[in-house]
């Protein structure tokens, strides 16, 4: 049986942004598998766990635990001269962000990242979240599919902290995936992790 610290860390190593969830999926398909959790996927790609079908939620009676895969970040719009990209911010953000670090990653390369600085002064709303990052010398690893977020660490505990980047967003799912994780059999019928 993992322990709630572990499957925090593997949730929370996961980068994310809006609809650039698909690691974080991917890693709560592998982990409902491994623990013989039937699930199923609305049409949007949601993960509805302890069910094979969504008819069946219509009359349903079970307790469901709700959580999102998302966090604030942005997606690359394209570049903007050298070693400068433009990027668009999605969900909240600070008003402040000049030389900002920032972490990019690339769908096709799972867990590495390259680190660049904002360059606006801000996140300009006027301007639907636009904003412009330096990357020096990653131009081979950045492109349109690159998504980020803020540069702070995925999982880091000392002592009895835990810092993220991604807290109040994916410590639901890992708090869905401890709690099916102890649950028996019999008792997981009663349950659905959304």
């Amino acid at each position: 049986m993992k322990s709630v610290l572990k499957i925090l860390e593997e949730v929370f190593e996961n980068p994310t942004a809006p609809y650039r969830e698909n690691w974080v999926l991917s890693h709560v398909k592998k982990e409902l598998l491994r623990l013989k959790v039937p699930f199923c996927q609305d049409k949007w790609g949601n993960i509805i766990a302890g069910t094979t079908a969504l008819k069946s939620l219509k009359t349903s009676q079970k307790l469901a635990l709700v959580a999102h895969t998302d966090h604030p970040g942005f997606h690359v719009l394209g570049p903007k001269g050298k070693n400068s990209w433009r990027a668009k911010w999605y969900g909240g953000g600070p008003p402040k962000v000049f030389n900002s670090p920032v972490a990019i990653y690339n769908p096709l390369f799972p867990h590495e990242s390259v680190k660049g600085k904002i360059l606006s002064k801000k996140l300009n709303i006027k301007s639907k979240g636009e904003f412009i990052i330096h990357v020096p010398g990653a131009s081979k690893f950045v492109n349109r599919e690159c998504f980020g977020g803020f540069a702070y660490p995925g999982f880091r505990k000392r002592e009895f902290r835990i810092s993220t980047r991604v807290a109040d967003d994916l410590t639901g799912v890992a708090i869905i995936l401890s709690t099916f994780e102890r649950l028996k059999t019999r008792e997981r019928k009663k349950m659905l992790g959304i």
